[in-house]
């Protein structure tokens, strides 16, 4: 009895809110239903509200397609060639009717044939008078003896020859002599000046020549004796070498003569020793 009581209260109950509700909704005041949490949950991870600073993500958190094709940076477009005008084409024209003398060639560096060396210019080394005190002394008698000759005016015509003084390794004086002057006629006034008190030596640059085809019984004395009858150049008999010649029974001499007689050789390349004529030749620096 009880239990049937109960249901008639409920189905009551259940009429009355039912009516409510209705009358809520025809007057307009019915209050939206809240969505459960599950349908929460799946509209927040699939889309997101497009406010700013937000953009529409996938369930993975990437950006859609679309907007990603849309970001991208456009590449440059590279720029075709400009199609050559009127005034061009009469200008190139024209230049074509030049002679090539008047074109003028491309710039840059010329190039250079292949095993071609540059010419150095061979550097000029000056005579050089030695003169060297005799006994010990010291470098207040080297100084002296310079005063003495600068103040001497019977060497002021050695003294306009001399370009440089400077002193040697053994404190012995050193004069450079001017290009062109002559060293042997420097050497008599100084050494005639200096007697007993120092010996003068000339120190010439020095270049290495040959004498071949020259009998095989020729000495060292015939060929210095031969060089200053002939070339008027003094050569040590010392320095005087010999090795065997390209021909059989002929031999070549190989000596040094001072740089300044070089032209004299090369005009006159010829040298008689004995009986027999041997041909100058200046050896080729290695």
């Amino acid at each position: 009895m009880l239990t049937k009581v109960a249901r008639a209260l409920q189905r009551a109950q259940d009429v009355e809110t039912a009516g409510t509700q209705t009358a809520e909704m025809e007057l307009g005041e019915a209050r939206p239903s809240k969505p459960c949490a599950s349908e929460v949950q799946r509209c927040t991870i699939e889309t997101q509200t497009e406010e700013d600073g937000f953009s529409t993500q996938t369930k993975k958190g990437r950006v859609p397609k679309e907007r990603a094709a849309a970001r991208k940076v456009k590449q440059p477009v590279a720029k075709q060639p400009k199609k050559p005008t009127a005034a061009s084409k009469a200008k190139a024209k024209k230049k074509e009717a030049l002679p090539a003398s008047e074109k003028g060639g491309a710039k840059g560096p010329i190039a250079k044939p292949e095993g071609f060396k540059k010419s150095k210019r061979p550097k000029f080394r000056p005579s050089v008078i030695k003169v060297s005190a005799v006994g010990e002394v010291g470098t207040k008698t080297y100084a002296e003896m310079l005063t003495g000759m600068q103040e001497d005016p019977d060497l002021k015509g050695v003294g306009s020859n001399i370009t440089r003084t400077r002193r040697a390794g053994d404190g012995a004086l050193l004069l450079n002599v001017k290009k062109g002057a002559d060293v042997r006629e420097l050497l008599a006034p100084l050494r005639s000046k200096l007697e007993n008190k120092a010996t003068v030596t000339a120190m010439e640059p020095m270049v290495t020549v040959e004498c071949r085809d020259l009998d095989q019984g020729a000495t060292p004395d015939q060929v210095v004796r031969a060089m200053l009858e002939q070339h008027q150049v003094e050569v040590s008999s010392s320095a005087v070498r010999f090795r065997r010649g390209r021909d059989l029974g002929t031999t070549v001499a190989v000596f040094q003569v001072p740089e300044r007689s070089i032209g004299d050789i090369e005009a006159k390349n010829r040298l008689r020793v004995g009986w027999s004529y041997g041909h100058l030749r200046l050896q080729p620096k290695e």
